[in-house]
């Protein structure tokens, strides 16, 4: 038995937005917001906006583009390393530059940017964009990893390239706990289709650079995820005494208690069947399918968070 979920989360674009789910199969409790939503200036002269976005990013560099400001002879992008209280003034641009790439960036340090522009030197009103973050790669990619085993020190790299351009790119470094979970989950729902074959299919690179996997590779994408968003997470595997021996999933930290999450089985059934799940579900059909050596992992939390009412549509 392999109990699995299908995105309804479906990816267009590099945005994604929040879908309220009361009438659908997904449900989920948590606070509302898009990852990467832009703090934008509304400018005095109309609904002119100023809106930096990061289009690429891999461990030690970061892509980002911006919108044209009417009237703009130059764009000034600021920079802070490390925190948001010391930004200084990084890059002139001329009116039709509208790409920065920012490379040789430390892969252990948060950069901030933000773009102002001054219309003229008569106008004294300053206009800034949101601020976009790119976040320091967490994780462990050293061989051996739980993400892969046998992963060589070239695919770590592609998985850490890979994983730091899906943080960054949404901005998920910025949202809360629970939505950061939730992001995880559905990031790899809406990116991922079953197999039993193929390239990576039992590593975190099935889903997160192929998007074919077994439940072994969601289950350690979803590890991935939640590692470089600072979230604890553990990569289960079922015990001979489960219904399907073979099965993983994962345990997932929130607010200092664990729960069982089955990111896979998740896609395949189309509903969230086992998210944030505690011991109080833990009985009958699930019981049997989710049975796992609980000596060397935490103690699951009692009782299960409440569906959640929103989901990630990545468009």
């Amino acid at each position: 038995m392999a109990i699995c979920l299908m995105a309804t989360a479906v990816c267009i674009s590099c945005q994604f937005s929040f879908v309220w789910a009361e009438n659908s199969g997904n449900a989920s409790g948590g606070s509302a917001g898009t990852a990467g939503d832009a703090a934008r200036t509304q400018t005095e002269s109309g609904n002119s906006q100023i809106t930096l976005e990061v289009t690429g990013a891999k461990a030690g560099s970061v892509k980002m583009k911006w919108r044209r400001f009417s009237g703009v002879k130059k764009y000034y992008l600021y920079r802070a390393v490390g925190s948001k209280k010391h930004f200084r003034k990084y890059r002139t641009f001329g009116a039709a530059k509208r790409k920065f790439a920012d490379s040789r960036l430390s892969v252990k340090k948060n950069y901030y940017y933000y773009i102002k522009v001054i219309i003229s030197e008569k106008d004294p009103h300053e206009y800034r964009s949101n601020v976009i973050v790119k976040s320091k790669v967490r994780g462990n990619y050293k061989k051996g990893t739980v993400y892969g085993p046998y992963l060589s020190a070239g695919q770590l790299r592609v998985l850490r390239d890979k994983t730091a351009g899906i943080i960054n790119k949404y901005q998920a470094s910025e949202l809360s706990a629970y939505d950061k979970i939730c992001f995880a989950h559905d990031y790899i729902v809406a990116h991922t289709s079953y197999s039993t074959g193929g390239a990576q299919v039992s590593s975190a690179l099935g889903p997160l650079k192929y998007g074919k996997a077994h439940c072994q590779g969601y289950s350690r994408a979803f590890v991935c995820l939640c590692n470089a968003l600072g979230v604890k997470s553990r990569y289960i595997h079922a015990s001979s005494a489960a219904l399907n021996p073979a099965h993983q999933w994962n345990m997932v930290k929130y607010k200092k208690k664990w729960y069982l999450m089955d990111v896979q089985g998740n896609d395949s059934s189309g509903f969230d069947g086992v998210f944030l799940m505690g011991r109080d579900r833990l009985k009958g059909i699930f019981k049997k399918a989710y049975r796992y050596n609980k000596k060397r992992l935490p103690a699951l939390a009692k009782k299960s968070l409440p569906p959640r009412k929103y989901y990630f549509e990545f468009k």
